[in-house]
């Protein structure tokens, strides 16, 4: 049968048109204001949902990026969430550091896995320019974590197998929108 009335209201995202949500009739007739407001509410909701899945698709095309960079840079790169409970390291960092790629600096448990001679403090300390120790409360990330950002700081690692790896390091502090701390990012290059 013949289409023989229509009513159709736009389908927006991000303010633009990408389409239309259409009603249609074999009857002649005309619409009254409850089912335009119906067919737009339905509009409405529709827009909503597809600007979410968009909105979704960007955020994951972003992390998808994200994870490239990670993991083809050059240089070692750890990430943290603000707990220090995950905390990442790209492969370049993870070889620097004589680590297994998938390495959690952060779980303990992880660590316990693989280390051979005792606890990380012991196993892999971090020394400071003058020769001591540095305590992991005073890492570089530790420090971003604090909300310091650290910029070339010179430190001597040790890593599994006793070699020790002098790194220049810098880290900052990841914000959210309300400006909290969410996370820290530490870039280090063996020199």
């Amino acid at each position: 049968e013949p289409v023989r009335a229509v009513l159709a209201t736009p389908l927006r995202v991000k303010g633009r048109s990408i389409g239309t949500l259409e009603i249609y009739s074999h009857d002649r007739r005309s619409w009254n204001e409850e089912h335009v407001a119906l067919l737009e509410s339905l509009a409405a909701q529709a827009s909503i949902s597809l600007e979410a899945a968009e909105l979704f698709e960007e955020i994951d095309r972003e992390r998808r990026r994200f994870e490239a960079v990670f993991r083809t840079l050059p240089i070692g790169v750890a990430v943290s969430d603000v707990g220090y409970h995950d905390v990442r390291v790209n492969p370049a960092g993870s070889s620097m550091l004589a680590l297994p790629a998938a390495t959690n600096l952060g779980d303990e448990a992880d660590l316990r896995r693989i280390q051979v001679f005792g606890p990380v403090e012991v196993e892999r300390p971090v020394f400071g320019p003058d020769g001591r120790p540095i305590p992991p409360a005073d890492w570089t990330m530790n420090r971003a974590l604090r909300g310091e950002e650290v910029t070339a700081a010179e430190l001597e690692i040790v890593v599994p197998g006793g070699r020790r790896v002098t790194v220049l390091a810098s880290s900052a502090p990841i914000r959210d929108r309300q400006r909290r701390i969410v996370g820290a990012v530490a870039a280090f290059i063996d020199i």
